[in-house]
């Protein structure tokens, strides 16, 4: 794409309304409102197209790293709230992510080269925080959730008794189709979790499958593999 500008910048004045019109285009592919004070987006070198961000409230920060050459498509972020941070570092690919805070002193952070493949979701309320590390994989219908969105109460005292509590995901975690991890959980490196599962726990452990409801440890000893590499015939 730099390449094609500057071929046409090297064409002249004929070409400033056909140079005009792709600024715009780049542009105009994305809904950016922000309303409050010392709201702040940083996305310096990286690609976005048909992404929809909204932020209401004060000293909220969306963080790309800088020329990160992160590429996002159809891909949602709403922030309300005050001082939350959305961080995302390098080389990440999200296809219809929908990144959503709600309340102060939220964090969403990604490291580097992970790969949201589908709709992946993604909540953070009441100042927790969700946070992934380094080249994890995400399939389709993928939730995450810190909170239950509502309260629930002791029926004998009133208090509430189900408190938002923080996900932390690690390097290399395979996400399979319509799995739901919830709050409170960590998740080690090298983990899988198989399509349909919801994780209620958190798991220790490196290099394993985790499957089912609630999710449990169904095979250890493992790693992963983004290409469908031949079977041994001999197993």
């Amino acid at each position: 794409m730099i390449e094609s500008l500057k071929n046409i910048i090297k064409g002249g004045n004929k070409n400033f309304i056909r140079l005009s019109s792709i600024i715009f285009f780049l542009i105009s592919s994305n809904v950016i409102r922000k309303k409050g004070r010392q709201n702040s987006i940083q996305w310096k070198g990286n690609y976005l197209k048909n992404c929809n961000i909204k932020i209401i409230g004060n000293n909220n920060k969306i963080m790309f790293e800088p020329y990160g050459i992160n590429r996002l498509t159809d891909t949602k972020i709403y922030i309300y709230g005050n001082d939350n941070i959305i961080r995302i570092g390098y080389k990440n690919i999200m296809i219809s992510a929908d990144l959503y805070i709600e309340d102060d002193n939220n964090e969403i952070s990604f490291g580097d080269q992970n790969s949201i493949q589908g709709f992946t979701h993604v909540a953070c309320i009441e100042g927790e925080s969700v946070k992934f590390g380094d080249n994890c994989l995400f399939s389709t219908d993928v939730i995450f959730r810190v909170g239950d969105s509502h309260s629930i109460l002791d029926s004998n005292t009133g208090d509430r008794i189900n408190p938002s509590k923080s996900i932390s995901i690690g390097d290399r975690v395979w996400f399979g189709h319509n799995t739901k991890i919830l709050k409170g959980v960590s998740l080690n490196n090298d983990t899988i979790v198989a399509t349909g599962s919801i994780v209620t726990n958190s798991f220790k452990d490196t290099n394993i499958i985790v499957a089912g409801n609630p999710a449990k440890v169904i095979k250890t000893g493992i790693k992963w593999n983004i290409q469908r590499t031949k079977i041994n015939s001999n197993n």
